[in-house]
């Protein structure tokens, strides 16, 4: 059942034994989940199912840091999220990722990698992503033309992507899209992707490495 809530009186009770925020990718995948239990479930949604500019514009804002997309851009605010205007790239969290470091204010979760793994895989599943596997040495198995950079590992790492075939099937219907998947190098001195096109077979991934001034 769908409320819009702008419709309902002020102070109007909604009850229910479960409350989520926000109808993004992850909201709704949670909500879903609860589907055919016996609890009522709550999905609030700040926007509607279309885009509304005024409603969008509670996205603006500032970064500092690294240069990125304006913020009201670069997600959505309404039903779906941000997912609206996502390509179907997908790659786990590192290890690191979690890990506290003192060149980084506020950095460290409460969490490691290796517990969110089970989750990771659940919706690796649902995306339809292929497998579970995003280590450079399983995928040279798969394919042998795959070469990792001749670098330091302690400081350039390969990492792979793979691309949502549930997405892409929206695009298209073609058989051939079964798996797709690219790697980068993510590194102090940060790479940058090639423009690449989303549906060339995973063999023919590339990427141009561009090393930029780097501070820490």
């Amino acid at each position: 059942m769908h409320i819009d809530a702008r419709k309902i009186a002020d102070h109007s009770v909604i009850e229910g034994e479960v409350c989520i925020i926000g109808a993004g990718a992850a909201g709704i995948s949670m909500a879903l989940d609860w589907i055919g239990t016996r609890h009522k479930v709550i999905l609030l949604e700040g926007g509607g199912f279309e885009y509304d500019d005024q409603v969008q514009e509670l996205y603006a804002g500032k970064t500092t840091g690294q240069k990125y997309y304006p913020l009201k851009s670069a997600r959505l605010h309404y039903f779906g999220g941000t997912t609206g205007h996502w390509a179907g790239l997908c790659s786990p969290f590192d290890p690191i990722d979690f890990e506290k470091r003192d060149w980084i204010p506020h950095s460290g979760w409460p969490i490691t990698r290796n517990e969110l793994d089970p989750f990771y895989a659940r919706a690796n599943q649902k995306l339809k992503l292929g497998p579970y596997e995003y280590g450079l040495d399983y995928w040279q198995k798969e394919n042998p033309r795959l070469k990792a950079f001749p670098l330091d590992r302690n400081v350039v790492w390969s990492k792979v992507w793979q691309s949502s075939t549930a997405r892409l099937t929206a695009c298209t219907k073609s058989r051939s899209l079964t798996r797709r998947m690219c790697i980068y190098t993510p590194m102090p001195t940060w790479s940058r992707l090639a423009p690449m096109n989303p549906f060339l077979p995973f063999s023919k991934w590339w990427l141009k490495i561009t090393p930029v001034k780097h501070t820490r």
